[in-house]
Order: structure tokens, then C-alpha cells, then sequence
């Protein structure tokens, strides 16, 4: 019983805190995804309007590459969710104040209206261009809306386990256990040519044997 107890106690607190754990589990991916994106801009030998289109694609964000002339080309700005080249005025705020920077590199966490969730944008300057990247981390809803539609399966195989693990693990131990108390029985009517039975488990042994001596 309480073996299945506490395995049903962990299934519990999984269901009570899987969005608190996955949601940062997948903040925490798709900012080492970013990292590893800026990290390409900065060792790439490709062109960087090229690369741009390439990373962009790949990762499935957005990046704006913005030149000296203020000339901005976006890539995949049009997946949902993201905010570059949709004159939104917060980004386009930290955008112009970037450029008009000296900073080498920043970082900002950006609420979208749009998914009612938080994004993260980089920005970069490289080779005399402003490269923005940008990720939605709204996303992260569907996911756990798949998880979460996938995890009563797991649940009921988990608890099935468990059953069959706690009524093994309850024979296996309460059956020697049963069988060295009638043993004991037979010492406390006198009978002292009684053998207690060994089973493998090493406290219930020793007791079988001290019992014996």
C-alpha cells in the first residue's frame, strides 16, 4: 500500500507542476537555442543575409538583419507569433535604441499581445549589420496541451506497475515473514527441531538464522 501510494503521490505532484516544469525546461531550451544561433552569426564565414535565411528557417524563428541604411530584411517573420516587421512599438523601441547603441549585444524578454505569452529577442551587431533573433515562447502551450492530453495513458501504466510491484514486493517479503512467526510458534511449545526458511532477502535471513541458533 504504500508503495502504490507513493508512486500515485509522485504521479500527483507531476500533474500539479508539469507546466511549471516544462514551461521552463522550454525557456530554457529555446534560450540555448538562441545562444547557439548569435554563436553561428559570430563564427559563420557565410554570408550573413544567407545565413540569416538559413538560421532562421532552421530554427524556426525569426531574424531581422538591419544595415548601416537602416534597410531592414526580415526571414520567416511571417510564422505565427513573431514580432519583427510588424511595426509593434515595444520591439521597434528596443530595436532603434540597440541600433542607436553601443552595446555589442543584448538581450530583452518582450510580452507579444498577439500569443498573450513572453519572447525573447537578441541583438547583435556584426560586420557593420544589426541582426535581431527572435523566439516566441508562447509556443510552449500546444506542447503541454499534447503532453498533458498523452500523460492519462502513462498515468494508468504507471499505477498498473505499481500494483503489480507492490503486491510482489508484499508476498515476497510478508510470506517468509508469516512462515518464520509459525516457526517461532513451534519454539514457544517446545518444539526445538524447527528450521527457519531463507528467502534471499538479508534482514528476514539473519532473523531466520539468529531464530535457528
Amino acid at each position: 500500500m504504500f508503495i502504490l501510494l507513493f508512486n500515485v503521490g509522485i504521479i500527483l505532484v507531476l500533474c500539479f507542476t508539469e507546466n511549471f516544469i516544462f514551461s521552463q525546461l522550454y525557456k530554457n531550451y529555446q534560450i540555448k537555442k538562441l545562444n547557439s544561433i548569435v554563436q553561428n552569426f559570430e563564427n559563420g564565414k557565410q554570408d550573413v543575409y544567407v545565413l540569416a535565411e538559413k538560421l532562421a528557417y532552421n530554427n524556426d524563428v525569426c531574424i531581422s538583419v538591419v544595415d548601416n541604411n537602416l534597410v531592414s530584411y526580415s526571414y520567416n517573420n511571417l510564422k505565427p507569433g513573431c514580432m519583427l516587421g510588424k511595426g509593434n512599438t515595444s520591439i521597434d523601441k528596443k530595436i532603434s535604441g540597440f541600433i542607436k547603441g553601443k552595446s555589442k549585444s543584448e538581450y530583452y524578454r518582450i510580452y507579444n499581445s498577439e500569443t498573450k505569452s513572453w519572447g525573447v529577442l537578441y541583438g547583435i551587431k556584426l560586420n557593420n549589420k544589426n541582426i535581431f533573433v527572435y523566439s516566441n515562447l508562447g509556443e510552449f502551450s500546444g506542447i503541454v496541451s499534447v503532453v498533458r492530453g498523452q500523460m492519462i495513458y502513462y498515468v494508468l501504466i504507471i499505477i498498473l506497475l505499481a500494483i503489480i510491484v507492490s503486491v510482489f514486493l508484499a508476498n515476497k517479503i510478508t510470506r517468509p515473514i508469516k512462515s518464520i512467526t509459525e516457526s517461532a510458534k513451534k519454539i514457544g511449545e517446545g518444539n526445538y527441531n524447527v528450521k527457519f526458511p531463507k528467502n534471499g532477502i538479508l534482514e528476514i535471513d539473519s532473523l531466520s538464522q539468529t531464530l535457528e541458533d
